[in-house]
């Protein structure tokens, strides 16, 4: 951890991690979707905006219009969708040498 984190920051990150669908609309704004085309059809429209207030409490996204779900990455945002990637990709990695006879 780093030693300049706060419980409070701890905090938000847990509870970026426990809200439905925050890092699934970060992954998409990484790729250029919006918050309602990421999110499966019929998602209660509170849901959504309740996710990206998460994103927005870390410092990830900015928020042009609450209501219609309109927000954009910032650079701390590209830089968490960043950290989060690679830390998938050396998930997977380890899971490849623990398991080598599955493809």
């Amino acid at each position: 951890m780093n030693p300049s984190w706060t419980p409070a920051d701890v905090t938000r990150v847990l509870n970026l991690i426990a809200t439905p669908l925050a890092l699934e609309i970060l992954d998409g704004l990484g790729c250029g979707r919006a918050p309602d085309a990421t999110a499966p059809p019929e998602t209660n429209p509170t849901i959504i905006a309740e996710a990206i207030e998460r994103l927005r409490e870390v410092g990830a996204v900015t928020v042009l219009d609450l209501e219609r779900h309109t927000c954009e990455l910032t650079p701390r945002g590209r830089r968490l969708l960043s950290a989060l990637k690679r830390v998938s990709e050396a998930i997977e990695a380890q899971a490849a040498t623990d398991r080598p006879d599955v493809p």
